[in-house]
């Protein structure tokens, strides 16, 4: 009976190294997980905002271009 609780412990001993290195690596992946997700968003948001700033960039330089000739912005507009 001894001889199994000592092999139990042995083994539980053993074991230690191992989770303790797994658990670390698991933390890594996650962080690096978290990192690749702020990059995709941060991609994201840096796009919309080159895209909102051409488009008001346009209408400006339409704006500017329109009262320059005196046309009106559509057939519409009194």
């Amino acid at each position: 009976m001894e001889n199994d609780k000592n092999g139990t412990y042995t083994g539980t001993v053993a074991m230690a190294p191992p989770v303790s290195a797994g658990i670390a690596m698991q933390a890594n992946a996650h962080s690096v997980g978290l990192m690749f997700e702020q990059s995709v968003v941060q991609q994201q948001n840096q796009f919309q905002l080159g895209i909102s700033s051409s488009i008001m960039n346009v209408k400006k330089i339409a704006k500017v271009k329109i009262k320059r000739k005196g046309l009106r912005k559509s057939r519409f507009d009194i």
